[in-house]
Parts: structure tokens; C-alpha cells; sequence
């Protein structure tokens, strides 16, 4: 229960640009190693967990961390720039702080920006 809770959290969390593609690739790269880093932190580590509960786990986070990263893609315009500098301010989270975001509403100005020229651009 409480892990299918953080992936609702976080999916719902990042519904919320050219740099270079490798930047864009880079950055949901390191937030989705927080992602992670953090929901197993949640579940009291790797140790804590059989064989198979981390397999069936990255699974899932695998399929988690495909969704960030077209989350963050925008439909329309260039704005890959402005998607990386938001993921990269929020892998710089601690793993309370990032569960603890309102899904909401923008968390950092990074993301702000991101937001804000996604919505103009539709």
C-alpha cells in the first residue's frame, strides 16, 4: 500500500527543453535516480527487501521513470532547456522534501519557468 501510494504521489507529481539533447536525457536521468533512490529509501532500503520484491520494485520504477521522462517532454515548442534545469532542481531534494511537494503547484523557479512556457506554448 504505502509503495503504490509513492508512485501515485510522484506520477502525479511530475505532470508538470534545443540545450543539447544529453542534457535533457542527463537530467531526468538524475531525478529519476532520486525517484529511486528515494522510494526505496521509503521502504526501508534494498537490504530490507527480498529478490524478487526489488526486481518486481525497479520494474515498476522503470515503467515510473519512462513516464517522468514524457511527462517532462513538452507537446508543443522547444523547451527541453527549461525541462532539464527543472529536473535538475528537483533531484537536488532531499527525499523528505521531494515527497512532501504539492503536486499542485510548481516546486522550485526552475520549474516555474517550465511550466509556464509549456502552458503559453499550448
Amino acid at each position: 500500500m504505502k509503495l503504490a501510494l509513492l508512485f501515485v504521489t510522484l506520477s502525479l507529481f511530475v505532470l508538470s527543453p534545443p540545450v543539447i539533447a544529453d542534457e535533457f536525457e542527463d537530467s531526468s536521468l538524475a531525478f529519476c535516480g532520486k525517484i529511486k533512490a528515494c522510494i526505496f529509501e521509503e521502504l526501508g532500503g534494498k537490504s530490507s527487501l527480498s529478490v524478487e520484491q526489488i526486481k518486481e520494485v525497479d520494474k515498476e520504477l522503470h515503467g515510473l521513470c519512462r513516464q517522468v521522462k514524457e511527462d517532462f517532454t513538452p507537446p508543443k515548442g522547444n523547451f527541453k532547456a527549461e525541462a532539464a534545469s527543472c529536473m535538475w532542481s528537483l533531484s537536488s531534494f532531499s527525499c523528505r522534501d521531494l515527497m512532501a511537494l504539492d503536486t499542485e503547484e510548481p516546486s522550485t523557479p526552475e520549474c516555474e519557468v517550465f511550466e509556464k512556457a509549456a502552458t503559453e506554448a499550448n
